[in-house]
């Protein structure tokens, strides 16, 4: 516990159950240890599924990813109500075809039904981008505001996995 601030799971999606990683992440939220999961990315049917197991099964507060979310709104709506934080990687989605074109990307449908979303780089010295990339991205797609990026930025801090007080140091708000 005082070493680590938290916990991730990356896997890959096409087999991943999250029964299989119950045990481990059980002891990591024991130690009352913050986790993410890597969930939802990419498309098939039961995306969706995975990232509510991931939260009930793994005791995820965030999510990687998670943009598959748009595909089921019961389940849109229980992430909601869990404050559970979606870390969205616009480019990176793009690049893996977890949408099929850039103008499919659920980013600003999620963010207008008020999913906590963060905006994240993914794999930047694979893609050769970086989170400046990211942002440039979605500002000029979505035509977001320095207000929404205030606001998504809130959002991310508020569910970082610093301490109260870091947070104040950082985000005073």
């Amino acid at each position: 516990k005082d070493t680590f601030i938290g916990a991730d799971l990356a896997d890959s999606e096409a087999d991943f159950n999250p029964a299989d990683f119950k045990e481990i992440f059980d002891k990591i939220y024991d130690k009352n240890l913050p986790i993410t999961i890597h969930s939802g990315e990419t498309p098939d049917a039961r995306a969706a599924q995975r990232i509510k197991d991931s939260i009930d099964i793994l005791h995820a507060q965030r999510i990687g990813h998670g943009i598959q979310l748009v595909t089921d709104t019961q389940i849109l709506e229980y992430v909601k109500n869990k404050n559970v934080l979606l870390e969205i990687c616009p480019i990176s989605n793009v690049l893996t075809k977890a949408f099929t074109n850039r103008s499919e990307h659920p980013f600003k449908e999620l963010y207008l039904k008020n999913v906590l979303v963060s905006i994240n780089s993914d794999d930047p010295g694979i893609f050769n981008t970086n989170l400046c990339d990211d942002y440039s991205y979605l500002i000029q797609k979505y035509q977001l505001s320095i207000d929404d990026i205030s606001k998504i930025n809130e959002m991310a801090m508020r569910s970082s996995f610093i301490n109260a007080t870091e947070k104040e140091k950082y985000w005073p708000y």
